[in-house]
């Protein structure tokens, strides 16, 4: 099928004229993005397996700008997780995978959340969250407990801001203090928390402010509560997080490219969508796609950048 080349795709666009179906490899665009390399997909999450096992996975370090970026270093959090890594130089628009082996940990019913940083010279770190857990019961339950165990957001707006809390109980027939509270990122601040002590059978409101990610789907954030006497009590935070134009997007862009494609790694992007496309089976990234919106929140304008995998 003959590709449609960008100046009459964003003229047609332009006017709310309908387009041909598309192959999933347009034409070079003819305006440069910023460089910046993402890591797709933006979190890594492995489930639960049984405990010691170690589980093979990959993700992509794509290129989306318009200038060569040197990756450096791959390094996670803890030596339960290797990464099949070598210092390379990302082209424009070119995206290379990094195999990943994360060993589960060795005890029943722990939860645990790696941080894997990304390294490249003159450019901020990436950093990808991977998650794993495993089957079974802790050994021992602690006595200061967070109820519910985790903080699930449902669906919220993406790049905003909500309020939550956690609570924690003190199941204990003795006091207990909570000497600190950590976030597992910047994006999670705990603006009234203080440590305090609990006597037994008491309860503490730690409330939350969420700035939610700009990247589109399922997402775990991670609070960490440090008491005396005990392990530590982590809570995950889940989220969904969407946007109202998103839906509208993947419509036109499976109007605009049928079955060829298929889409991920959903990001606002200032006043614009991105979107990453792959091939239909999901083996690798064909391209970058930029929409912009009317204000009536129809596409005014997209915009293909060519991904090429190495």
């Amino acid at each position: 099928m003959k590709t449609t080349s960008l100046a009459v795709t964003a003229t047609l666009l332009a006017a709310g004229v309908g387009h041909p179906a598309a192959a999933c490899d347009p034409s070079e665009p003819n305006r440069s993005t910023p460089a910046s390399v993402m890591v797709v997909p933006g979190e890594l999450d492995l489930g639960r397996r049984e405990p010691g096992t170690i589980v093979p996975a990959a993700v992509w370090l794509v290129n989306t700008g318009d200038k060569p970026v040197e990756m450096l270093t791959a390094r996670g959090t803890c030596g339960c997780t290797v990464l099949d890594f070598m210092p390379a130089v990302l082209a424009p628009r070119t995206a290379m995978k990094v195999p990943v082996r994360v060993t589960a940990p060795k005890k029943a019913g722990v939860r645990k959340t790696v941080t894997v940083t990304f390294t490249s010279r003159g450019h901020a770190p990436v950093k990808l969250p991977v998650r794993i857990a495993t089957h079974g019961e802790p050994d021992a339950l602690p006595v200061v407990r967070a109820d519910p165990i985790d903080v699930n957001l449902g669906t919220v707006r993406a790049a905003s801001v909500v309020s939550s809390r956690v609570r924690l109980v003190n199941t204990g027939d003795g006091p207990r203090r909570v000497t600190a509270a950590r976030a597992g990122c910047s994006c999670i601040t705990l603006p009234d928390f203080s440590p305090v002590t609990l006597a037994a059978g008491e309860t503490l409101d730690v409330h939350l402010d969420i700035e939610t990610p700009t990247a589109i789907g399922s997402t775990t954030r991670e609070v960490t509560f440090v008491i005396e006497g005990q392990r530590v009590v982590k809570v995950p935070i889940v989220m969904q997080s969407t946007h109202p134009r998103v839906e509208t997007l993947k419509q036109h862009l499976g109007e605009l490219y049928t079955a060829t494609c298929t889409w991920d790694g959903f990001r606002i992007d200032g006043d614009a969508i991105t979107a990453i496309a792959w091939e239909h089976d999901g083996s690798r990234p064909r391209g970058r796609i930029t929409c912009r919106f009317n204000d009536d929140g129809t596409v005014r304008s997209t915009v293909f950048e060519t991904i090429t995998a190495l």
